[in-house]
């Protein structure tokens, strides 16, 4: 990308590969191409950032309903299907979904799974890899005319970090209070909306309390945790 610096470009490339090798691919050995399509997001300042926005107000258990709702329907609009597929493979990764079950219930070809998970591929990852290079090219998205006023990484990673947090959330089948999590996660939000660290880190407390025993969901907690730290003592 003009005016990325060289380093970026190369991980830029290493995540496009990363797609490709997961399109093309079958099956075999898919958990590892989530895992790394992943890691080059999350080792991307550029991607990073741009996941982050994409990710602000989204819905994953909502719009996968949507999108299953009848045989199986992206979501319009390239954000959404940015966010979506990341989303997506972020609960693959999770063990949250079966990547073959989930190909053999909506994608479903008679010649064989490999058939079924070329129809995946194109109706899922293909758009996601072009979304993606579009929003990084500054192409206009349906819903908005306007670029996306930049906001500083802190909060977007933050941002990015809470949202992780609510879908493995959602996923749990045993946490009693996700609705109280659900709570805070949304105050957080509107809290960095008004650069309000005083009401961040009060929240952060109550978030404390509510999944201190919650070990399915600590790393990412931990993750919040360790960004709100950074802001006061860096």
């Amino acid at each position: 990308m003009e005016g990325w610096t060289k380093e970026e470009n190369e991980k830029l490339n290493e995540f496009l590969v990363a797609c490709d090798e997961m399109i093309t691919g079958k099956f075999i050995l898919s958990d590892t191409k989530v895992a790394k399509i992943l890691k080059c997001i999350a080792t991307s300042s550029h991607l990073y950032q741009l996941f982050g926005q994409c990710l602000v107000g989204f819905n994953f258990k909502q719009e996968l309903q949507s999108a299953t709702k009848d045989g199986f329907v992206m979501p319009e609009g390239k954000e959404k299907v940015v966010a979506f597929v990341f989303c997506f493979l972020l609960e693959i990764d999770n063990k949250h979904i079966s990547l073959q079950n989930f190909v053999n219930d909506h994608f479903y070809h008679k010649e064989g799974y490999n058939r079924s998970y070329q129809n995946f591929a194109l109706t899922v990852l293909v758009p996601f890899k072009e979304n993606v290079l579009a929003l990084l090219s500054g192409e206009e998205t349906e819903e908005n005319e306007e670029s996306v006023p930049q906001e500083e990484p802190i909060y977007q990673n933050l941002r990015y970090l809470l949202a992780s947090l609510r879908e493995n959330v959602r996923q749990s089948r045993r946490m009693k209070n996700i609705e109280s999590v659900e709570m805070v996660i949304d105050a957080m939000m509107e809290a960095i909306n008004l650069k309000n660290w005083k009401i961040i880190n009060g929240l952060l407390i109550s978030l404390d309390l509510l999944l201190e025993k919650e070990k399915t969901v600590a790393s990412t907690y931990n993750q919040i945790k360790e960004t709100v730290f950074h802001y006061y003592y860096s």
